[in-house]
């Protein structure tokens, strides 16, 4: 089930947003202001919010793999 909303998700996002990349420039230091880092956190909680809980969901799903992977199990005698 969960595989089928984000393949629908996905498919939403690539094409309501799919745009071409170009040459990206390196930004100078002015940008990395206060004004700045509120606007990403803007972004990330109201334009990007589905693509952010997708993501914040697949690596709580990877963590958890990860601990059931390294827990060793008791063995009762």
């Amino acid at each position: 089930m969960l595989a089928v909303i984000l393949a629908v998700e996905g498919t939403f996002i690539f094409l309501t947003r799919a745009r071409p990349i170009g040459d990206v420039a390196q930004p100078d230091a002015s940008v990395n202001t206060m004004a700045n880092l509120r606007a990403l956190g803007e972004m990330l909680l109201t334009q990007y919010l589905l693509p952010f809980e997708v993501t914040s969901i697949l690596l709580l799903v990877a963590m958890i793999g990860a601990i059931v992977l390294v827990r060793k199990e008791k063995r009762v005698p």
